[in-house]
């Protein structure tokens, strides 16, 4: 009932302003001030596309936009309210139905007619003057908007026009009206301090009904499942965000702190049912908030995702990147009370584990062991000579790829058991054909690495 009766006084409002549209615009003693804003237009084209963009042309055009601002919202309704008495008996419906105080009320009801007036095409047609009415009540009773969002994504590169994940999540190639922005000469906004950065990837991204900080918790599980789908600095470098409200307002926001971008690999069609289920599965095992201050199963698999993170994305030396590979595979492989022959224990278990996946043991046991003494010098204090690290390029690699396997393994594994469990298991199929037989049937269980993406050899 509330509902309805703000509804039928909006209709009525919308169907005056319709007829009296100039009056409602005047800009003579009622309160609105027109800005006239310096904007630079800057449009990017793109030059060369390989394996992301790789060069664009730029050009800033300047121009003025006028921007319409009420200097003083209570005498602009006062005065509209003389003329037209249903303007007071709006402001107190929303009063009492909404339990708003009144110069709030009023507020509310500006920000409606500040965008019908300025921001809407008129004559306004029968189906939008219901959306209208349908925003504005979500609006004012406070329901979360439906948003649509574009991400600028680095570290995933695709030649497709578009490839659809599933109904909220579509990925394809940049094209040039992506980069076709308008920025804020004066101030310089803090959201474009000039050329925004190359991109390898569109996502465009629909959610229903969601508050905005659930929002950014969707769209980051979003980002980190598919750090894991494939090996890549996997990362969003702008965000431009537009909610289906009248009182929320589209913003875009350009991200200062990215991390290191030195892997990409590729989405396309063919991909494209493996991800689908790949998110649907990897997107609950994601750690939840604040998991470091409670003890459960799935500590060492978190810690190890903090840590593969960390190698992934901070700007670090090599021999620092290799070192946090190999403590997240430690807080993997390696039991707590383990102190002796670490660097044989944690080769041995991986590279049995990850051979059940195509992959050569006895190479993955010596990668893991030069890695480990990679980390062992590191964490000492001491750095290898040049002529040292000609493989360390190769090394960084195949260990990262270990690490998001592995990491991917024991997020399904731990779902049923301990880690020290897991372990056992692995070191007795090492010596025990039954053992082996038993591992492989929970292996062959798991649902995730049959969808992830393995990379067996080494990609430069």
């Amino acid at each position: 009932m509330k509902k309805h009766k703000t509804s039928t006084l909006l209709l009525q409002l919308l169907e005056i302003i319709e007829q009296n549209l100039e009056d409602f615009k005047s800009f003579k003693e009622i309160g609105i001030v027109i800005r006239n804003n310096l904007f630079f237009e800057v449009i990017g084209k793109i030059q060369e596309y390989k394996k992301g963009i790789s060069s664009m042309n730029w050009t800033k055009n300047p121009i003025v936009k006028n921007d319409y601002q009420f200097f003083d919202y209570f005498g602009y309704l006062d005065k509209l309210s003389k003329k037209y008495p249903i303007i007071n008996e709006l402001i107190s419906c929303i009063e009492i139905n909404h339990k708003f105080p009144k110069g709030d009320s009023q507020i509310k009801l500006v920000e409606f007619l500040k965008h019908v007036l300025f921001e809407e095409k008129h004559p306004l047609s029968s189906e939008r003057i219901i959306e209208l009415i349908t925003l504005f009540n979500n609006d004012l009773i406070s329901h979360p908007p439906d948003w649509t969002v574009k991400l600028y994504v680095t570290g995933i590169w695709t030649e497709e026009k578009e490839i659809i994940i599933n109904d909220n999540l579509l990925i394809r190639k940049p094209v040039d009206s992506d980069y076709h922005i308008l920025v804020e000469a004066f101030p310089l906004s803090t959201a474009f301090s000039g050329e925004p950065d190359f991109c390898d990837s569109i996502f465009e991204l629909n959610f229903n009904s969601i508050e905005q900080n659930e929002l950014q918790n969707e769209i980051n599980k979003t980002i980190l499942s598919l750090q894991y789908f494939n090996l890549g600095n996997t990362q969003i470098i702008r965000s431009d965000f537009k909610p289906n409200s009248i009182v929320k307002k589209e913003y875009s926001y350009n991200y200062q702190n990215v991390g290191v971008k030195k892997w990409k690999y590729e989405l396309n069609k063919t991909l494209k049912t493996n991800l689908t289920s790949f998110l649907e599965y990897f997107t609950p095992l994601i750690p939840p908030p604040k998991w470091e201050q409670s003890v459960n199963s799935k500590n060492a698999v978190y810690t190890a995702m903090a840590r593969y993170k960390e190698a992934l994305f901070n700007f670090q030396i090599i021999e620092s990147k290799i070192t946090n590979a190999i403590t997240a595979l430690e807080a993997l492989f390696l039991k707590v009370t383990e102190r002796s022959e670490l660097s044989h224990k944690l080769s041995q278990r991986i590279s049995f584990l990850l051979s059940k996946y195509g992959f050569e043991a006895l190479k993955a046991y010596r990668t893991l062991h030069r890695a480990y003494e990679i980390r062992s010098t590191y964490i000492h204090g001491a750095l290898m000579k040049t002529d040292e690290k000609k493989d360390f390029n190769k090394i960084e690699y195949e260990i990262m790829e270990y690490c998001r396997l592995s990491i991917i393994i024991f997020l399904e594994l731990t779902e049923k058991y301990e880690k020290d469990n897991i372990l056992s298991k692995i070191d007795n199929s090492i010596l025990d054909k039954k053992a082996n037989e038993q591992l492989d049937n929970t292996l062959q269980g798991l649902k995730l690495m049959k969808l992830t993406v393995h990379n067996i050899t080494y990609k430069k």
